[in-house]
């Protein structure tokens, strides 16, 4: 039952601040004043920067991770299709066909 109680009251907490920031002050409303304010800080640009470097880390990260399982080095380039998938050593073959069942027999 309290999962239901916060819902309700989350949902209720949103509309009340949605609605709070229709309100007109001066012919614009509060919500633009926010949204101009966020655009003409310094702040945007910093986190702009902030952004910009996690992702640069996510792509890096993921690079990496990938040369490591597939076992390729940063001067090497792609592997031969005879090298073996990675360091894990194991082989990529495709798979056999399944085996017909007694009712595919029968028919």
């Amino acid at each position: 039952m309290s999962e239901i109680y916060f819902v309700v009251k989350s949902l209720i907490i949103t509309i009340v601040l949605i609605l709070c920031l229709q309100v007109r002050v001066a012919g614009d409303t509060i919500e633009n004043y926010a949204n101009n304010w966020v655009h003409s800080s310094s702040a945007g640009e910093y986190l702009t920067r902030v952004a910009e470097g996690a992702s640069l880390a996510l792509k890096n990260g993921f690079k990496k991770a990938n040369e490591l399982v597939m076992g390729a080095t940063i001067d090497r380039k792609i592997l031969p299709d005879t090298a073996k998938a990675g360091r894990l050593n194991f082989e990529l073959k495709p798979s056999q066909p399944a085996a017909p069942t007694v009712s595919e027999e029968e028919e």
